[in-house]
């Protein structure tokens, strides 16, 4: 799935939020660099994952942070035990990328994901194995997997494929 963009006569391309996507502050400008620093510093040789990279939008599943943050190559903590000890995060999207590649993922393949996060490496999953595949990730915490169901529905609304989150 490519990322939606629309180009005028004479105009530069803009993404369907009329964002032109050559403008580095785009949420596509941010992902399409940082899926280019991902797979080329780290030598990711599966397509599936490059391409997953670049059409799933991470920031999505990180909502109420700017993109410019979601877009970091950083693991972002998302919750907090009482004491502030991280217990859940959405990880570095290097370190996903690299597992994804090793895990040698394919259409139709289905996943069991344990540690539903914020529910973007299910979304990288479900992209990779495509429609005739499937992923389904579990959470301990029901309400980290909420949010990830959540998250996953706006992903749909935009054209990402579905994961189920329990």
């Amino acid at each position: 799935m490519a990322a939606a963009c629309v180009v005028l006569a004479g105009q530069e391309p803009r993404d369907l939020a009329g964002v032109a996507v050559s403008d580095e502050s785009s949420p596509t400008r941010m992902r399409e660099l940082l899926a280019a620093r991902v797979i080329t510093a780290n030598r990711i040789s599966s397509s599936r994952v490059a391409a997953a990279l670049r059409d799933v939008p991470r920031h999505l599943f990180l909502p109420g942070l700017p993109p410019e943050t979601a877009y970091r190559d950083d693991a972002i903590v998302t919750k907090r035990d009482a004491g502030g000890q991280p217990i859940s995060s959405s990880s570095q999207p290097a370190i996903m990328a690299i597992m994804l590649d090793q895990l040698d993922l394919a259409p139709g393949l289905r996943v069991l994901e344990i540690g539903a996060g914020t529910g973007y490496n299910a979304a990288l999953m479900r992209h990779i194995v495509g429609s005739a595949g499937s992923v389904v990730s579990v959470d301990i915490d029901s309400e980290v997997a909420a949010q990830a169901r959540d998250r996953g529905g706006r992903g749909r609304r935009r054209g990402l494929p579905a994961v189920r989150a329990v």
